[in-house]
C-alpha cells in the first residue's frame, strides 16, 4: 500500500542524529500480561484506595479546613516523593472518614502515637503540604515497589519546565500526554518544551554535591560556540508520539491482517506492529520517497525467515548472535529479541510513545559487550568510544544505561527499525 502525504508536523528546532545503529530509546517497563495479573490487581487495589481517600479527604478539608490526621509519621520513607511535598507526613485517621472501605491500610487504626509508626507498614500516610497520599508498605510489581498513584499523576506543562521529577509523571502538553521518567528534567531551553509536534526534550541532570537538584542556566553559552551549555553537558532525549502503534480490526470481521494494515495507512494511521501467533508482535516497516512534492509512505513487504523482518536474530556461529566473540550475556536469541520487542510495543501502546536519544550514543566500551562500569552518553558533539564498537557492544551497553541513571521502572535499549520509521512518520 502506498500513501502520499504532505508532512507538516515533527521536529523543527529539535535535531536528531541519523546514525540508526547507535540511537538509544527509553520505554517504561510497566507492561503487564496474564502471568502477573494478580500483582496488577494488587496495584490497582492500592490505586483505588488512594482515589477513595483522596475524594474523602478533599471533602473533609472543604468542611473542616484541615486534613483528617493528627499523628506524625516518623518511620522511614524510602520511596520517591512528589516534588511538591514538604518533610512532614501524617497517618491518615480513617475513623474520621465516613463510609469508607479499603483494600489496605489495616494498620492505620492501630496507631495511637508517633512511636507506633515505627512498627507498622500497612499504612496510608499523607503529606502536610501537598496532601499527596502514600501507601507505606508498597505494592511489588515485577521487582518494583509502588507506594502511590504515581502512574496516574498528571500535571500541566507550565508547572514542570526546568523541574526535576522525583516520580514518573504524566505531563499534559498540547492536550496530549507524555510520561516523564523519575530523575529527568523537562528542558527549560526555548523551543524544547512548548509543543509535542516540534519536540519535547528531557535532560538527565545529576544532583549537586549536597544531593539537591542543580540550578540550571538554560540559555548559557559560556564558550561562545553557538551551542547551549546544557546540550554539551547532559544526556538528552526527545519524546516521539505514536498514535496508532498496533494494527486493529478496521473492517469488523474479527480478524487482524494486512487488509487492516492497508486500511489504516489509507486513513493516515501508520502502525508499528501487528499481533501474530499467540501474543507476539512483528514489526511493520516502511519505505519513504518524495513524489511530486509529497512524502510517499509504503509498507515494506514482510518475509518470515528472510528479507525485511523484525524481530530477527542472526544465527551465524562465526559473526552472528551465537558467536562467543560477541559475549553478550544473556546470549541473544530469537526468543529473547521477541520478548524485548513485545515489551517495547506494549509500553509504546500504553504510553502513547517513547523517548529517543537526541544524539548518537557515545562513550561505548569497545572491549567488552557486558561492561557494567561503562556509562554511555547522549550529548551534543561527543563521539568518543564510537569507532571500533561493534553492534553487540552498543546493544549491551545501551541496555545498561537505564539502570545507571534512571529508576527501575524504565528500560533503555537500542532502537528498533519500526521505531525509527515512526520517527520518520512523525517528522
Amino acid at each position: 500500500m502506498k500513501k502520499n502525504k504532505i508532512k507538516n508536523e515533527g521536529i523543527s528546532l529539535i535535531s536528531l542524529v541519523v546514525t540508526v545503529s547507535i540511537l538509544i530509546i527509553l520505554t517504561t517497563m510497566l507492561t503487564y500480561n496474564s502471568k502477573n495479573g494478580i500483582k496488577l490487581k494488587n496495584l490497582k487495589n492500592m490505586q483505588n484506595d488512594i482515589a477513595v481517600l483522596d475524594n474523602k479527604i478533599n471533602a473533609y478539608y472543604v468542611k473542616y479546613g484541615a486534613i483528617p490526621a493528627e499523628i506524625k509519621y516518623i518511620g522511614t520513607i524510602n520511596f520517591d516523593k512528589s516534588p511538591n511535598d514538604n518533610d512532614i507526613y501524617y497517618v491518615i485517621d480513617l475513623t474520621a472518614l465516613e463510609g469508607i472501605t479499603l483494600n489496605y491500610g489495616l494498620d492505620n487504626n492501630k496507631i495511637t502515637s508517633e512511636s507506633d509508626t515505627l512498627n507498622y507498614s500497612d499504612l496510608y500516610i499523607i503529606n502536610e503540604q501537598s496532601h499527596y497520599i502514600y501507601y507505606v508498605k508498597g505494592i511489588d510489581m515485577d521487582g518494583i515497589k509502588y507506594h502511590s498513584d504515581e502512574l496516574d499523576e498528571e500535571i500541566t506543562l507550565n508547572k514542570t519546565v526546568g523541574a526535576k521529577f522525583n516520580v514518573t509523571t504524566k505531563v499534559t502538553i498540547d492536550n496530549q500526554e507524555i510520561r516523564v521518567p523519575a530523575g529527568a528534567t523537562i528542558s527549560g531551553v526555548t523551543g524544547e518544551h512548548e509543543s509535542i509536534n516540534n519536540g519535547v526534550v528531557i535532560y538527565i541532570i545529576p544532583d549537586d554535591s549536597n544531593g539537591k537538584p542543580q540550578t540550571i542556566d538554560w540559555e548559557a553559552d559560556e564558550d561562545k560556540n553557538g551551542i547551549i551549555d546544557v546540550q554539551e553537558k547532559y544526556d538528552q532525549f526527545v519524546w516521539i508520539p505514536v498514535k496508532n502503534p498496533v494494527v486493529v480490526d478496521m473492517n469488523g470481521d474479527g480478524v487482524v491482517n494486512t487488509i487492516d494494515v492497508n486500511k489504516m495507512i489509507e486513513e493516515d494511521k501508520y502502525p508499528m506492529a501487528i499481533v501474530t501467533s499467540g501474543s507476539n508482535y512483528r514489526g511493520i516497516l516502511y519505505d519513504f520517497a518524495l513524489v511530486d512534492g509529497k512524502v510517499q509512505i509504503t509498507e515494506k513487504a514482510y518475509t518470515a525467515g528472510s528479507g525485511y523482518r523484525e524481530p530477527a536474530s542472526l544465527s551465524d556461529g562465526t559473526v552472528g548472535d551465537a558467536s562467543s566473540a560477541n559475549n553478550v550475556n544473556p546470549q541473544i536469541s530469537e526468543s529473547l529479541l521477541q520478548t524485548e520487542f513485545n515489551k517495547m510495543v506494549e509500553s509504546v501502546s500504553a504510553n502513547g510513545g517513547f523517548w529517543i536519544g537526541r544524539y548518537e550514543t557515545s562513550n561505548i566500551s569497545t572491549l567488552n559487550a557486558n561492561d557494567s562500569t561503562q556509562q554511555v552518553k547522549i550529548v551534543k558533539g561527543t563521539s568518543t568510544g564510537v569507532g571500533g564498537a561493534n553492534w553487540y557492544r552498543m546493544y549491551a551497553q545501551e541496555k545498561n544505561y537505564s539502570s545507571k541513571v534512571l529508576t527501575t521502572d524504565w528500560s533503555s535499549s537500542m532502537i528498533w527499525g519500526s521505531q525509527w520509521d515512526q520517527i520518520m512518520i512523525w517528522m
